[in-house]
């Protein structure tokens, strides 16, 4: 939501504490951190930070393809279109 309303920062913020508590989630922490860095991912894209953006494709698209979420594959290929 903050990142569709444009508030950068404030969807780092939420993505901070959703990290500090995926422990807590049934999916193992490996991929929830792969899945957290596809939104960091977005974050980069949405600030114009391509290098940045880059840095984070590999866990993005592992946490993607881990997941097995076909949704998630048509997301996958949205990022990466999103860096250039």
């Amino acid at each position: 939501m903050h990142l569709r309303r444009g508030e950068l920062e404030r969807a780092d913020e939420a993505l901070d504490r959703m990290q500090t508590l995926s422990h807590l989630l049934l999916y193992p922490e490996p991929i929830v951190e792969d899945l957290i860095a596809g939104h960091r991912l977005a974050i980069r894209i949405a600030e114009g930070a391509a290098g940045r953006a880059r840095a984070l494709l590999p866990g993005a698209v592992r946490g993607v393809f881990t997941y097995g979420n076909a949704n998630g594959l048509a997301w996958g290929a949205e990022l990466l279109a999103g860096v250039h």
